[in-house]
């Protein structure tokens, strides 16, 4: 059997890569290290991203929507016809009803887009800012379905409603909650 030859001169630094020379100016890097490298330093969590992303999104939707009804209110072609006035004034009551939901869809953006932003810095008050917003949604979706007595309504209360709870079901988890109560 043969034996590899010897190297003629010995490598005087065995940390260096055997048989190539240093080049001028250039520090020697040693050789690799073995095994995996450290492990990352943990993130945010992905639910707590997805949680602010669906509070933005419906935010997004109840501003959209408030300047519509703002729109629609402001406009004095558009006649809506009410079914019970109580005051007798004609439209004052789907005026002031309108006014009252655009107050609120503004204000429950507000609450969701707060919640979301501070839940993403890491925020203690994040979750219940965020929880206030959904908390209003899902009534304001609750009060629409039961006044309107229509089916047509239930896929407009989903498209507010859903994204809303399940962004209270991810901000609301344990990896969250850790997370969140973990150091600044």
């Amino acid at each position: 059997m043969m034996q590899p030859p010897e190297h003629p001169l010995p490598d005087p630094d065995p940390g260096r890569y055997a048989g190539y020379p240093d080049y001028p100016g250039v520090a020697g890097y040693g050789t690799p290290g073995y095994g995996y490298p450290a492990p990352a330093r943990a993130g945010r969590p992905g639910t707590v991203i997805a949680a602010a992303v669906l509070a933005f999104v419906v935010a997004a939707l109840l501003i959209i929507t408030a300047f519509v009804l703002f729109a629609f209110l402001s406009d004095s072609v558009v006649q809506v016809p009410v079914e019970s006035d109580p005051g007798g004034s004609g439209s004052g009551g789907v005026d002031a009803e309108g006014v009252v939901a655009v107050i609120v869809n503004l204000a429950t953006a507000g609450l969701l887009i707060a919640g979301g932003v501070v839940t993403l810095i890491r925020g203690r008050s994040g979750r219940p800012l965020l929880t206030a917003g959904a908390s209003v949604c899902c009534a304001a979706g609750a009060y629409w379905v039961a006044r309107s007595h229509q089916a047509a309504v239930l896929p407009w209360m989903l498209l507010f409603v859903a994204p809303t709870v399940l962004a209270l079901v991810l901000v609301w988890k344990r990896r969250v909650s850790v997370w969140l109560s973990g150091p600044r």
